[in-house]
């Protein structure tokens, strides 16, 4: 996904879409960063302390959907196409159309493009303050505040996705499961 070069203190971003990167980005570093550069981290950067987030899968996929269908994006789609373009391989995930924007926010996390292989420190967004502070230490930052910048709705999966589509998305995202150690349904 995107990769940035945060400043003061430097260090590597790798934002994959729906981890709490606003939060990161624009909560705590403001607009002392570079990129974003997408698919790769610059050589030039890979000499810096790495992080990125992780979550859930489904859990994210359905913090996409309600991004997607309701908060900023406004595109109404039913779950059913929703869940049809995320595991759609054919569809590519750049950002010239509605459906490679959906690919591109929901691209499995360990996908190679989102380079989380980069990263010296993978955190994960169900215990994001904690985890934040773990990258703070690290960087020698003095942070007061962790701020929570578009926060998704507040619900179950269970209750958004059917049954059949939960069944998609774990096969969908198996990968995932299994190397990020997620609990699957």
């Amino acid at each position: 996904m995107s990769v940035f070069l945060m400043k003061d203190p430097n260090a590597v971003f790798i934002h994959i879409p729906k981890n709490g990167g606003s939060s990161v980005k624009h909560g705590i570093w403001g607009s002392r960063y570079e990129g974003p550069v997408f698919g790769e981290v610059p050589l030039e950067w890979q000499e810096y302390f790495s992080f990125a987030f992780v979550r859930h899968p489904i859990e994210r996929c359905m913090s996409a959907y309600f991004d997607f269908k309701k908060i900023r994006r406004q595109w109404f789609l039913s779950t059913n196409r929703f869940v049809d373009i995320v595991c759609d391989d054919s569809i590519g995930y750049g950002l010239k159309n509605t459906r490679e924007k959906i690919r591109h926010h929901t691209l499995p996390q360990t996908h190679p493009y989102n380079c989380l292989k980069y990263a010296k420190f993978i955190g994960r967004y169900e215990r994001f303050a904690d985890d934040l502070k773990i990258v703070f230490e690290k960087l020698e930052m003095d942070v007061s505040e962790i701020p929570h910048m578009r926060a998704s709705k507040k619900a179950d999966w269970k209750t958004v996705f059917s049954d059949k589509h939960i069944q998609r998305l774990t096969e969908f995202y198996a990968e995932d499961f299994e190397r990020l150690g997620y609990e699957r349904p």
